[in-house]
């Protein structure tokens, strides 16, 4: 049996006040609600039974958010702005591109751009190459606009996710994918590299699963190395889509 452990008043003061210091130091003034209920939330989820902080969420709008705060720049307009690292690009935010998507199709598309573009006419002067809202200070600061567009993507990419990991996953593929947060990570950003992608990288898993390899973590490290080696369309592509897997490795402790 444990011995009771007695505690003066003021080191019960200083234990509650770091404990709220922990919860509270990413609040700022400026947060809504909405923006404090997730940040409340992070906290809670990103801690684990054993005290240890869990580096990413199987959530997947908290996934959509890692992705695009991880690997997607801002804003691009092929018009304006000219970037060979864009490549053939049309109008671009957060790595939606209007021109290879399906995105204005849809209403939730069209929502996403018109907030761009009318925040754009009020604002020309932030609207920059490779500008953030969530990240820009001054009056170019908007971080509801950022929270919006997000949620808009995640509202585009699962519909997206969840026909593609039907359509290309084996059911135990999407079993062990859905539950482990590296491989969702991966495969979650495979929608942003669009279905010929989702497919070559289920394909893979595919085999590895019939194979008999079982182990979330070492299937996430494949995958990972797949994408760190992938050689399977242009050089463009290629070094876009290795790149993509360098930082991924980085981001899910992995490097």
């Amino acid at each position: 049996m444990g011995k009771n452990i007695i505690l003066t008043e003021q080191q019960v003061d200083n234990l509650i006040n770091a404990i709220l210091s922990n919860v509270l130091s990413g609040i700022k003034p400026s947060d809504d609600k909405t923006t404090l209920d997730n940040k409340l939330s992070d906290n809670k989820s990103n801690t684990s039974s054993s005290g240890k902080s869990s580096s990413i969420s199987t959530d997947f709008n908290k996934m959509i958010d890692r992705i695009i705060d991880n690997f997607e720049g801002g804003y691009y307009d092929p018009v304006t702005m000219k970037s060979s690292a864009m490549g053939e690009s049309g109008e671009t935010m957060y790595g939606m591109d209007a021109k290879a998507s399906d995105m204005l199709k849809t209403s939730d598309g069209q929502k996403f751009w018109d907030l761009i573009h009318e925040d754009k006419k009020k604002n020309p002067s932030c609207w920059k190459l490779e500008y953030d809202p969530a990240k820009s200070s001054g009056k170019c600061s908007n971080p509801g606009l950022a929270r919006q567009l997000k949620d808009l993507i995640a509202k585009i990419m699962k519909p997206e996710y969840d026909k593609w990991s039907n359509m290309f996953l084996t059911p135990e593929s999407r079993q062990i994918v859905n539950g482990d947060p590296g491989l969702l990570f991966n495969f979650t950003y495979c929608v942003w590299n669009g279905p010929g992608y989702f497919k070559k990288f289920a394909n893979v898993l595919n085999k590895k699963v019939e194979n008999g390899i079982r182990d979330p973590k070492e299937l996430s490290k494949i995958m990972i190395d797949y994408r760190k080696n992938f050689s399977e369309y242009s050089s463009f592509a290629n070094n876009l889509t290795r790149r993509g897997g360098r930082q991924m490795e980085k981001a899910l402790g992995m490097a």
